[in-house]
């Protein structure tokens, strides 16, 4: 008797996972903040964590090592503004308002980066901390998604969420890579490939593409009900 209630009991928790994350999957309100989140993330992971390394060095002839403590920056940066946008969104009662400016911060920071020329490098590192403090404001989509979800998929919707901004740096970081590609001029040093800060600049166009497509989306999103 035991066995057979248990295995029962196991049954229907599984029942409940599987409604659960039937309906998160089939809400378009969970696809667009789960797209609003990673398009904030994906600069992080893919400039902070791979590509925007290598291109300081080559745009400001950096030793790697000096290189990758200023590209830290932006991380920093976002983790500072993580904790705190969470905590502005809580406090006004609102979690639009937050993503829609994080987005438009980020984009808006990302294209003078990326497409002002000559830009001195004191203002780019600047500029790195003010990306990540603004890309932090992703944290508010969590809270987005406690406030206009059913408690029953409330936890599979912030799941879902969860995984595109993980999965936003795994796409996007080899896309970085083929644009790169396309344009490289051949030239090799030491069996790797060399590219120019212009073919950088080139391939991060793609991630600005994704990060205004990430404000467009913001607008679309649902708001938390006023209590």
């Amino acid at each position: 008797g035991q066995v057979n209630d248990g295995q029962v009991k196991a049954g229907q928790e599984w029942a409940k996972l599987g409604t659960a994350l039937r309906g998160a999957f089939a809400s378009r309100d969970v696809w667009k903040m789960a797209f609003v989140a990673a398009t904030m993330a994906g600069p992080m992971l893919v400039i902070g964590g791979l590509w925007g390394t290598p291109y300081l060095m080559v745009a400001y002839d950096l030793p790697r090592p000096e290189a990758a403590f200023f590209m830290s920056l932006l991380l920093l940066g976002w983790a500072v503004g993580a904790p705190f946008s969470g905590w502005m969104s809580d406090r006004i009662g609102r979690r639009k308002p937050i993503l829609i400016a994080g987005c438009l911060l980020v984009s808006i920071l990302l294209a003078i980066i990326f497409i002002v020329p000559g830009l001195p490098f004191w203002l780019v590192q600047i500029f790195l901390v003010l990306t990540g403090l603004s890309g932090g404001a992703m944290t508010a989509c969590f809270g987005l998604v406690r406030d206009v979800m059913p408690p029953a998929i409330a936890g599979a919707s912030t799941g879902i969420v969860n995984s595109a901004t993980v999965a936003s740096g795994a796409i996007l970081q080899p896309l970085v890579g083929l644009a790169l590609d396309l344009q490289w001029d051949g030239t090799v040093s030491d069996g790797a490939r060399q590219y120019a800060a212009a073919d950088y600049r080139f391939a991060f166009l793609l991630i600005l593409a994704t990060a205004v497509a990430g404000l467009v989306t913001a607008f679309r999103l649902r708001e938390t009900p006023m209590a």
